[in-house]
C-alpha cells in the first residue's frame, strides 16, 4: 500500500485506531475501534464504539458507546447508543434502540423496550 505525505501525516496525527482495512483508519469518530470488513462502515460521528466482525455496527452513523462482537452484530444500528451485542447477528435489526444487551446468535428483541437483556441459544430465548 502506498501512502502519500498527506495520508502519512493524517495517520501520525489522528486519534488512535485499531483497523483491519486502510479506510477504517480515517474514521472521524473518537475512540472508535473497527475490526473486520465493513465494521463501522457508515460511522460519521459515533464515538467510543467497538465493532469486531464482518459488518459489525455496519449502519451506525451517530450512535455512541456501542459494543458489537460477531458477524452482523448491531449491523442495522444507526443512532442507538449504549448497546452490547455479542454473537452472530445479535441485535442485527436494532436501529435506534438504547441500552440493550444481547448474547448469542440471532438474539433480537421482538418488541422495543427501554432496556432489554436477551440470551439466545439455538431455538430457545430468555427475555427480561
Amino acid at each position: 500500500m502506498a501512502a502519500g505525505l498527506s495520508q502519512a501525516t493524517r495517520w501520525a496525527t489522528s486519534t488512535p485506531h485499531l483497523a483491519s482495512t486502510p479506510s477504517a483508519l480515517f474514521l472521524p469518530a473518537i475512540e472508535t475501534r473497527p475490526v473486520g470488513t465493513g465494521a463501522l462502515f457508515s460511522n460519521v460521528e459515533g464515538v467510543e464504539n467497538t465493532a469486531i466482525g464482518v459488518s459489525a455496527l455496519f449502519g451506525n452513523t451517530t450512535g455512541d458507546n456501542n459494543t458489537a462482537i460477531g458477524r452482523s452484530a448491531l449491523a442495522g444500528n444507526t443512532t442507538g447508543s449504549n448497546n452490547t451485542a455479542i454473537g452472530w447477528q445479535a441485535l442485527q435489526f436494532n436501529s435506534t434502540g438504547m441500552s440493550n444487551i444481547a448474547l448469542g446468535s440471532f438474539a433480537e428483541p421482538l418488541l422495543p423496550r427501554p432496556i432489554t437483556l436477551l440470551v439466545s441459544a439455538s431455538e430457545s430465548r430468555v427475555r427480561t
